[in-house]
């Protein structure tokens, strides 16, 4: 067990980057440890925190398919035509604790979700269940 204490954060907006920018390899959706907090995570780990070595909160990752799935350390909700959407647990993520409390409160739905869906996003919210959510 390890422990550390959480600092906060720098504002109530953060920045991601991309994972497949950094040399990240796509995540395999079939991989049934996604959907499992498992210790397996090197890469989710490096990832979050190369992208906090560059000032961002975390890295996002995307499968074989091309859809974005998750980040390093963060659930990920993408605001398109002013409804809130979460990638489908079938595309490689986690089903975690705080992304289904964002389902609950944001009336958000499961759907396969491109990079393209970023680039025309209206808004974008990480979430884990230590920080709550960003923007």
């Amino acid at each position: 067990m390890t422990s550390a204490p959480l600092g906060a954060l720098p504002s109530d907006t953060v920045e991601v980057l991309l994972a497949s920018d950094h040399g990240f390899a796509p995540q395999s959706s079939a991989d049934p440890l996604l959907r499992h907090k498992t210790t397996r995570r090197a890469d989710y780990d490096r990832a979050w925190k190369a992208a906090e070595a560059e000032g961002a909160f975390d890295m996002l990752f995307s499968n074989e398919r091309g859809e974005l799935t998750e980040g390093g350390r963060s659930s990920v909700f993408v605001q398109l035509d002013g409804k809130w959407w979460t990638p489908p647990i079938d595309a490689g993520v986690l089903p975690g604790v705080m992304r289904a409390v964002l389902i609950e409160e944001l009336g958000a739905a499961e759907r396969t979700l491109t990079m393209r869906d970023l680039d025309r996003a209206e808004g974008l919210l990480v979430s884990n269940a230590r920080r709550g959510a960003a923007r």
